[in-house]
């Protein structure tokens, strides 16, 4: 899961090291390493528009290096599409006229130094196949796009897996061929596997579309077909596409009046598993017209999404195994057209959205917005700060306490509950908390205390409920003499029952509570042998069995 506790920053926004009007800057995004590549596929050579792709640092948004078209020519619409490969770097030019008028290209270049590594032709060349409209890196081979293929039928489509030296292995074709079809328009990798969607396939209803996954290697067979579950005309399912796991995600940007939705698939049944949808979906959003992964999260974009009636964009975190809406990426610079979230790309740490319609500098000059997904959790500044422990919530959210401090979030930045002091008594020293969660939310915070401002030392506690509220009063947790008592933690069962364990003069103790923070029982001894026991801790499963274990 991305990052760590805390608040999400808008760490950067990009813009071209070279501002001109129409340039798409951010139509494709890519991370390579720490770095963020963006395409700005009309950006000019004198007078023509040639099309870059430019490197910028994840950092600051410095540039670093500009990937230049090799051949450039007006309108090769190089950068139409981009992916890494190990350290390296692919780019389609559907555009590029070498083998025949937006016959198209793809190229391979060196992520270090921009040297040119490997080139990939049409191997069937025509005018108007657009080969290069859609890449994607797959293990050590190479899967590129030709939607505009017109070998089976008028721009039926097709898709082409090259190795990394640009030798073709084997070229996919629509297996249910039709005019439009727009097979290889999107493309994804699903581990060894190829992801196609032919977002104008018709098997059902004219355009509604068709996805299919293939082998990379064998037979190269055709594995699973994903239909659309709701086809009507144009909804552009197979708008987006991208592998999670063992699942396949799919979106139909033009799904619901132009709405938009997205499938979650299982890759193996080709059953739905989930659907997706704008939490406030409204006609024209286009909420799926981009689609990217981090581990198991899904980033959807909506490019028509509206605030105060503007199509400004939004981009949507949804957790990829239960469907939980997490968070929503706004427009840092909101203003009508701006097409927030035409293109998302994404790492553990950081999430890249493009806007290229934004204005800054020059119309639709375009930008792209780097959100550090690394938060500060505390917001009070003054005084020392340690002792963090963290517990966490398979739907998202966790809760974090500090030394005095604690609150809520979810996994990715929205703060459910302000930071607050936890401890009720400020006299003396109050250090080393735990935490645990329950399946709810609801949870307990513990902490070593010098409570009567001395050197005697006690473990305390305070229940919270799943709104962060405080849920009764602080209560001590050692019922054996004070004195050297230190160094708690704490785990909890799914339905709330929790046990605490801490040292106490060489010896380790522990004490079980009901849900309701009602004692059940006294404290009592762990270890059975004689000598020092020290730095206990303890985990415990959803039904309440726990281990405790300490240095001896």
């Amino acid at each position: 899961r991305m990052g760590r506790a805390g608040e999400s920053l808008l760490a950067v926004p990009i813009q071209s090291p070279n501002v001109d009007a129409l340039d798409d800057f951010g139509s494709s995004v890519a991370v390579l390493g720490n770095d963020i590549l963006v395409a700005a596929p009309k950006a000019r050579v004198g007078t023509d528009r040639v099309g870059a792709v430019y490197l910028v640092n994840g950092d600051t948004g410095a540039h670093v290096r500009t990937i230049s078209n090799p051949y450039p020519s007006h309108g090769d619409l190089f950068g139409a599409a981009i992916a890494v490969v190990g350290g390296n770097v692919l780019i389609g030019a559907p555009g590029e006229d070498a083998d025949g008028n937006n016959a198209g290209m793809a190229y391979l270049f060196n992520g270090s130094t921009g040297a040119l590594l490997a080139e990939y032709h049409n191997p069937t060349p025509a005018e108007e196949d657009r080969f290069g409209s859609s890449i994607v890196a797959i293990g050590d081979k190479v899967l590129v796009g030709a939607p505009g293929d017109d070998t089976l039928a008028a721009n039926g489509g097709a898709a082409y897996l090259f190795d990394l030296a640009g030798n073709r292995l084997w070229t996919y074709t629509n297996p249910d061929a039709d005019a439009e079809d727009a097979f290889g328009a999107t493309l994804a990798a699903l581990g060894d596997r190829a992801v196609i969607g032919a977002l104008g396939n018709d098997p059902a209803v004219a355009g509604s579309g068709v996805v299919y996954l293939y082998e990379t290697s064998g037979g190269y067979r055709r594995l699973q077909t994903f239909a659309n579950p709701t086809p009507d005309a144009g909804d552009g399912f197979g708008r987006a596409v991208a592998g999670v796991g063992d699942k396949v995600v799919v979106t139909a940007s033009n799904e619901n009046g132009n709405a938009g939705m997205a499938y979650v698939f299982d890759a193996v049944t080709g059953e739905i598993v989930m659907a997706l949808s704008d939490p406030t979906p409204s006609a024209d959003e286009h909420f799926g017209h981009s689609v990217a992964v981090s581990g198991n999260d899904i980033l959807i974009g909506a490019v028509g999404d509206r605030e105060s009636g503007a199509a400004v964009g939004k981009v949507y975190l949804f957790d990829g195994l239960t469907g939980v809406m997490l968070y929503t990426f706004a427009n840092p610079s909101p203003a009508d057209g701006d097409a927030f979230g035409l293109a998302v790309a994404a790492t553990d740490s950081r999430v890249a959205i493009s806007a290229p319609g934004d204005d800054t500098g020059q119309t639709d000059a375009g930008s792209v917005y780097l959100f550090d997904a690394t938060r500060e959790v505390h917001t009070t500044t003054t005084g020392p700060d340690g002792g963090y422990t963290i517990t966490g919530l398979t739907a998202g959210t966790y809760a974090v306490a500090r030394v005095p401090q604690a609150g809520w979030w979810p996994t990715y930045p929205g703060r459910l509950s302000s930071e607050s002091r936890v401890n009720a008594s400020t006299a003396g020293l109050q250090q080393y908390p735990a935490v645990a969660m329950d399946a709810a939310g609801n949870y307990v915070a513990v902490w070593q205390s010098d409570h009567a401002g001395t050197s005697s030392w006690g473990v305390f506690g305070q229940r919270y409920d799943s709104a962060g509220q405080p849920a009764g009063l602080e209560f001590q947790v050692n019922t054996q003499p004070i004195d050297g008592t230190a160094f708690p933690d704490i785990a909890m069962d799914a339905d709330g029952d929790f046990v605490v364990t801490w040292g106490r003069l060489g010896n380790v103790q522990a004490r079980r509570y009901s849900a309701t923070g009602e004692p059940a029982g006294d404290e009592f001894s762990v270890n059975t042998l004689a000598g020092e026991h020290r730095d206990s801790v303890i985990a415990m499963d959803a039904d309440g069995n726990f281990v405790i274990a300490w240095q001896r």
